[in-house]
């Protein structure tokens, strides 16, 4: 649809003139609608938006009433859909394990309302058991987990157990109180990024292949911060501080070819590899409370670092 700007404005009305704040509503060409003589529309073609505090689902989130049943019950309903959205409301879900099925040609975002250390609108969800909290099956690929606050209740091992699928994307999560690890990703080209990650009694991160770990603050846990458990990926702009162990352990036989760049690295001890491959690790600020600490960076890497 073209419309010309004697039109446009017109339609606009005050909005655009004189800046009233009113909506602009464009009169969009809708969609032609499918008759009898049409091919069906794909099953995903638009996915399932559902509320899991909407009937059916009728999550309490109120920090008592344990919501794994309800939420269960909406994932399932998006996975049946061939996927979508589920949103997550301000509130405290008690969970258990939240296992995600195999979506046979779609994805599930879940997306909440955010979260904060102080007061406002938190999506929290406290973990019930020391079961991990998201699980997703094999074979599931590009899920997405947004604006949410996973608490491991100093009771759940995982927040996210990654040891199955591909693609997973975790953007602007807090995620603490983890017994064994905040975040697992076993699998590649998964994403972390405007994250904190934090207060784990494990590990804070562990990375495997092709991923990207980028502009996040993973600190304060008591095991490693960072393990890169495999190569290609890409850490950039993070600030890695406080951890009772390694700020960054590289591992593996294939954890070559890793670029670490721009990252704030204040721990101890600071970095350490096993791998046999040594990654690249450019404009690090490494970072130590004691003189006598040792970044413990192979010497290629180190020549090669703004350390």
């Amino acid at each position: 649809m073209t419309i010309d700007r004697r039109t446009f404005f017109s339609l606009a009305g005050g909005a655009v003139a004189g800046g009233t704040g009113s909506a602009l509503v464009l009169p969009f060409a809708q969609p032609p609608a499918f008759n009898g003589a049409d091919a069906a529309p794909p099953a995903n073609c638009c996915g399932l938006t559902v509320n899991v505090r909407a009937v059916p689902y009728a999550a309490k989130g109120d920090g008592r009433t344990n919501d794994t049943a309800a939420i269960m019950s909406a994932v399932n309903a998006v996975a049946a859909a061939g996927g979508g959205v589920i949103e997550l409301p301000a509130g405290t879900y008690l969970v258990d394990s939240i296992r995600i099925p195999r979506i046979r040609g779609g994805t599930i975002r879940f997306v909440g309302q955010g979260w904060s250390l102080d007061a406002g609108a938190n999506t929290r969800l406290i973990s019930a058991s020391a079961s991990p909290m998201f699980v997703p099956a094999g074979g599931v690929n590009g899920l997405e987990l947004s604006l949410v606050h996973l608490d491991g209740n100093n009771l759940g091992t995982y927040g996210w157990y990654g040891k199955d699928g591909n693609k997973a994307r975790l953007l602007n999560v807090l995620v603490d109180r983890f017994t064994t690890c905040g975040i697992y990703f076993n699998q590649g080209l998964c994403e972390l990024r405007q994250s904190y990650v934090r207060n784990n009694k494990g590990t804070g991160v562990r990375v495997y292949s092709d991923s990207w770990i980028s502009g996040s603050e993973i600190g304060s846990n008591v095991g490693v911060g960072l393990i890169v458990a495999s190569g290609g990926n890409r850490i950039t702009d993070n600030l890695i501080n406080s951890n009772d162990s390694h700020g960054i352990h590289i591992t593996g036989q294939s954890a070559h070819n890793n670029l670490i760049k721009s990252s704030l690295l204040i721990t101890l001890p600071l970095f350490s590899t096993s791998a046999r491959s040594v990654s690249k690790a450019f404009g690090l600020n490494l970072m130590s409370s004691s003189p006598a600490n040792s970044s413990r960076l192979p010497a290629s890497s180190r020549n090669r670092s703004k350390a």
